[in-house]
């Protein structure tokens, strides 16, 4: 007899005012809220989501709260549903995000069946149903959900609390998704984040996103993205606010290529086992070769070296050289060209030699130098 685990992990809170019912429609971005408890699906591992001989595990799926501390600005609690089928009102659909493909990783498809208040979700294997429902209705209510399993088709007794809300990502359905800034910069006050999500965006026009582009010597050069920002990019963003209300995001339907030669770094878990045979999925943080967002010492956004054990989930970091400065200037493109004058390289030697920015001498002359741009001559010039 195949039998199916789902394993939620919950992070208690204060219940959040209950959410509207919302509408499922079809194919597109989603979060799906349990009715009783007001938590939201979070994924956190699709490694902890496999099958063995007798069992599908789906530790790797969890629920959080409340709203406007823990999901509206976490891209894990926004998933793909994907609709595969549909029978009256019921429908068959895969669930996507944060690398996780339901049916790649457990051989079957999420079942979402439409109720008088809300949805049935449940899965299916060799005559065995499994109705997925999160326990735990009360703030105090320290108990794990678990989750009921059917045979033959028979139903429970009471369905509410096996019901739970597709509330797709708008506004207009109160889910927006808003960026949470990470710093703000004492020098002019401006917000920054990094974000490393699997949803496609566009950004209203007080916020500006951009990927690293290079790093030299103590600079790392910055390069805006315009338009729908693609999914799976490491970003760092300037906010329009301080607060997630201020800087809703509207996710789009398609997305574009990644653009190339980002530095940045993305990291979507992590996630600490707490269990008995632990197995973790987190990304360690070496000071040594990585820089995370913070100021300088003029209060200016850089990227740092920081005391973090771990790379936060969803989040990004800079990888550098061992030698790199402990902090880099945060700089635009435009910046970091300004004087700059394009010469064409005739291979004269030149006494004076050739340096990098942070005065490191690489050189008698340009030639034969790597792209970037150097001190040649008492000014700046440019390798292409």
């Amino acid at each position: 007899m195949k039998r199916f685990i789902f394993l939620w992990t919950i992070v208690l809170a204060p219940l959040m005012a209950m959410a509207q019912a919302g509408q499922y429609n079809g194919s597109g971005y989603y979060r799906v809220q349990a009715m009783l408890s007001g938590r939201y699906l979070v994924v956190v591992d699709p490694t902890k989501i496999y099958t063995s001989n007798t069992d599908i595990i789906l530790k790797g799926l969890h629920t959080i709260r409340p709203f406007e501390e823990n999901v509206v600005s976490n891209p894990a609690t926004v998933v793909y549903i994907e609709q595969v089928s549909q029978s009256g009102s019921s429908y068959s659909v895969n669930l996507k995000g944060q690398e996780l493909d339901l049916h790649q990783k457990s051989n079957m498809y999420l079942n979402i069946t439409k109720s008088t208040n809300g949805y049935r979700l449940s899965g299916s294997s060799s005559g065995f149903t499994k109705y997925i429902y999160d326990s735990t209705y009360s703030p105090d209510d320290e108990v794990i959900p678990e989750v009921f399993q059917l045979g033959s088709g028979n139903a429970p007794t009471s369905w509410d609390p096996y019901l739970w809300y597709i509330l797709p990502v708008n506004e207009a359905e109160g889910q927006y998704f808003g960026v949470k800034p990470d710093i703000t910069a004492s020098a002019d006050g401006s917000s920054w984040a990094t974000m490393y999500a699997s949803f496609p965006f566009t950004c209203p026009s007080d916020m500006k996103t951009y990927i690293v582009s290079r790093v030299d010597g103590e600079y790392a050069v910055i390069k805006e993205v315009t338009g729908v920002v693609p999914s799976t990019t490491p970003l760092l963003i300037r906010c329009g606010s301080a607060s997630p209300a201020g800087n809703k995001l509207t996710l789009s339907s398609t997305s574009p290529a990644v653009p190339g030669g980002n530095q940045l770094k993305g990291n979507y878990y992590m996630y600490l086992d707490t269990g008995r045979k632990p197995v973790n999925n987190v990304l360690d943080y070496n000071p040594s070769t990585m820089r995370m967002l913070g100021t300088d010492a003029d209060g200016k956004p850089a990227f740092v070296v920081s005391d973090i054990k771990y790379v936060p989930a969803n989040k990004c970091y800079l990888p550098v050289s061992s030698s790199a400065p402990a902090t880099l200037k945060i700089v635009t493109e435009d910046e970091y060209l300004a004087g700059v004058e394009t010469i064409t390289i005739d291979g004269k030697v030149v006494k004076k030699g050739v340096y990098t920015l942070s005065g490191l001498r690489v050189g008698d002359t340009p030639e034969g130098l790597s792209k970037g741009v150097y001190i040649f001559n008492g000014r700046k010039v440019v390798v292409k």
